[in-house]
């Protein structure tokens, strides 16, 4: 998340999620994949899910710690945590990127 720092940038990654959706690919590998990954479209609709919640979470949330707990909550199996730390304290205003 910490290279779509606005709103703007959020819309248009949700913009371009729908369009792979409107393809209806039978496999999707995403960029922060594992091993329990099904490669499915599910994989987009995670993270469209995500970006709209973590929007939403943005408004509430203001420091890093406040926005990683929210987001841990409503997605505990979370794994790529240097990205979520990353994210919030860029999209928090904590640190530049």
């Amino acid at each position: 998340m910490a290279d779509a720092q606005t709103t703007e940038a959020r819309n248009n990654w949700i913009s371009i999620l729908n369009i792979i959706s409107d393809l209806k690919p039978e496999i999707v590998i995403p960029a922060h994949a594992n091993t329990n990954s099904d490669f499915t479209i599910d994989a987009v609709n995670h993270t469209k899910d995500y970006i709209q919640f973590y929007e939403e979470a943005l408004k509430s949330n203001k420091t890093s710690e406040s926005l990683i707990a929210t987001l841990k909550s409503k997605y505990p199996n979370l794994t790529f945590e240097t990205a979520l730390m990353l994210g919030a304290k860029v999209n928090t205003g904590e640190m530049k990127w």
